[in-house]
């Protein structure tokens, strides 16, 4: 991507309209997003403005923030900015922002973590960098060393402008010392000996810049190291003990400083902050090597973050509390994919197990009505993920609710091809739990239209285990969809079989027909009532108009109260299916192939964005009568199940 937008750069001049306009720049967006994000940067990065790319004359060729784009900062002119382009990684320090070729700077303070980016010969091309606030992140480096009510570690350059802030800022505010309207000492004081005590309220002759550098400022700039107990006068003018040091490599110093009065408390407090400033100006130096130990890593990260196995991740396309889901490509076969990654530090031990098993499941069926699994594995710090082919189509319920209520014919088209995918599972003693129009995906195979995909095996029961085997569902807890939950999951989980996918099945022809769920209301617990105990209306009497007699008794016998009301397994639906399909006539690839090509693309376009990752999870008690969550657009739910032969 740098090389592409450099190249783009060259070719348009450096003009910042047309690298604004680039959509070179989102992708450059969306990895660095993602490598911030999957990386678990999280709090460490409140400080962070963004991220930004350098040509080697220093002019940002690619930003998070498109406005900043042809823009340049003053410390590129600069030395460690050089050995930044020499193939160092360094923190470059704080300075003011300016564009090119303006002689005013904008006002706004930034500093960079910068890291060498290098083309396939080796050589540097361009400079990543971390654009942080000094004010945050680098003072907070800073300031972890305070010691006692008055001890500090603060950073200043040649010049002797502090390049963090003080520990005392809103006391210097408070007092006049700093000037206008300023709550930072960033770039706005000079650490200069001012003669006399400033917070005692005493004056000093003349201004800041004829005051003369403190001891630890000038010794530092010198180049030299060292430390003072007996006292000199601070940038407050207060008497202080200090260490300090110059950073060659970053070209700035750092001193740690305690009030003398603080520090002379006794000679034990002595001897203990005497220690303190040496330990804690070292610790200062550490958190400045791993600062730019972080830029180093960052590069690293950005070659890799891209790569997962033998698989590349070109884009993410849903995000849920566990994980994400990213469209991939296989790197060798350069076959379409799409990978679901379930971090292991944000999923519990049997929520990963429970994906796992997914896997090992759904990679067992080979219907072709049913999603493919392609590879699982786990990364080396313990990330599950998982590789699916890729579909590229509508679910049925984006359908429904864009296109309306379906024609018969279609409808019998796609629930056959459920029930196939279905039936070859249930033979193989396999019930999926959340049959829902969201997991029944419309595709073009090839040339066939309408063909339907099964999806999410997510919360797959084997009916074949015992009592004794491990159970990944919780005693007392049900997984599923409330608006196509059959009523035994609520009443009897444990005892739940295939029936439970026949329900759901025809909660989906009955949503398919009319454009309505068999049962809707305000909260969950009132869905749940109306499957418990209430009757559907039939999608006949919902539609005004008369339905093949067949087929809305397939449905509503799949509504049934009770399993033994049900088709007995999904073989047994198709067959029914098969009949009803006789009757009716066949849904055409004509009829099909016309509304891929007329009504397809507008929903499309709509659905952009709208990914399930079945990656989260709502807990909801049912003995909660008042709970306002409504289901309208409702995840795979986990709820809490009522006892045996409780009322809804």
């Amino acid at each position: 991507v740098a090389e592409r937008l450099q190249a783009l750069a060259r070719e348009t001049g450096g003009d910042a309209e047309a690298l604004r306009a680039s959509p070179l720049q989102d992708e450059f967006r969306r990895l660095l997003t993602r490598l911030a994000l999957d990386r678990g940067a999280g709090a460490a990065m409140e400080g962070v403005l963004g991220f930004s790319l350098f040509d080697t004359g220093g002019s940002r060729f690619a930003a998070m923030d498109p406005t900043r784009i042809g823009w340049r900062h003053q410390v590129f002119e600069s030395a460690e900015a050089t050995r930044v382009l020499g193939g160092e990684a360094l923190v470059l320090r704080p300075a003011r922002a300016r564009r090119i070729g303006d002689a005013e700077t904008s006002g706004e303070t930034e500093m960079f973590v910068a890291a060498p980016v290098r083309d396939e010969r080796g050589d540097v091309f361009a400079v990543l960098a971390v654009r942080l606030r000094p004010e945050a992140e680098f003072s907070a480096v800073l300031n972890s060393s305070r010691f006692g009510t008055s001890g500090e570690t603060y950073a200043f350059d040649a010049e002797g402008w502090m390049l963090s802030d003080s520990r005392f800022s809103s006391d210097l505010q408070a007092r006049g010392i700093l000037d206008g309207s300023s709550r930072s000492t960033v770039l706005t004081l000079l650490v200069r000996d001012p003669g006399a005590n400033l917070v005692a309220g005493k004056t000093a002759p003349g201004s800041r810049e004829s005051w003369p550098a403190t001891r630890a400022m000038a010794e530092a700039a010198a180049g030299r190291e060292g430390f003072d107990t007996e006292g000199y006068r601070d940038y407050r003018g207060v008497e202080v003990v200090g260490a300090w040091a110059w950073l060659p490599r970053h070209g700035f110093g750092v001193a740690s400083e305690i009030d003398h009065a603080e520090a002379f408390r006794s000679e034990e407090i002595l001897r203990w902050a005497f220690d303190g400033v040496i330990v804690l100006l070292a610790l200062t130096a550490v958190g400045i090597f791993l600062y730019a130990r972080r830029a180093e890593k960052l590069q690293g990260e950005l070659e890799t973050a891209q790569q997962l196995g033998h698989y590349t991740l070109e884009e993410k396309i849903g995000q849920g509390g566990m994980g994400a889901v990213y469209r991939a490509r296989h790197a060798l076969l350069r076959r379409p994919t799409v990978i679901k990654i379930v971090r292991a530090d944000r999923a519990d031990p049997g929520m990963v197990k429970r994906f796992e098993r997914e896997v090992q499941l759904t990679s067992a069926l080979t219907h072709p009505n049913t999603i493919s699994i392609f590879d699982y594995g786990h990364t080396q710090d313990g990330t599950f993920y998982y590789v699916m082919e890729h579909l590229d189509g509508l679910d049925l319920d984006r359908v429904v609710r864009g296109d309306g209520a379906q024609p018969e014919r279609r409808v019998v088209h796609a629930l056959r091809q459920a029930c196939g995918s279905l039936a070859e599972a249930h033979a193989r003693g396999i019930v999926h739990r959340d049959i829902k129009p969201a997991n029944l995906m419309l595709c073009v195979r090839g040339l066939l239209y309408d063909w339907v995909k099964v999806l999410d095996f997510g919360l797959v029961k084997e009916l074949d285990k015992g009592q004794g085997a491990e159970s990944i569902t919780q005693l007392g807890m049900i997984t599923g969809t409330p608006l196509y939950m059959a009523p035994e999951m609520f009443r009897a989980p444990q005892t739940a079989g295939q029936s439970v996918d026949l329900y759901a099945l025809g909660a989906v022809a009955y949503f398919l027909l009319s454009g309505q769920q068999p049962f809707a209301g305000e909260s969950v617990a009132d869905i749940l009532a109306k499957h418990l105990n209430e009757e559907p209306k039939p999608p006949s009497a919902v539609l005004g108009q008369a339905l093949n007699p067949d087929l809305e008794r397939f449905l509503l016998d799949c509504l049934s109260k009770t399993p033994e009301g049900r088709p007995a397994d999904a073989r047994v639906g198709l067959e029914r299916l098969d009949r009803i399909a006789e009757q009716l006539g066949p849904w055409t690839q004509a009829e099909a192939r016309e509304w891929w090509e007329t009504t397809a693309p507008t929903l499309n376009a709509d659905a952009a964005g709208a990914v399930s990752t079945g990656l989260e999870e709502l807990e909801i008690d049912l003995e909660d009568r008042d709970d306002p969550t409504r289901v309208s657009d409702a995840p795979a739910t986990r709820v809490a199940a009522a006892p045996p032969g409780a009322k809804g």
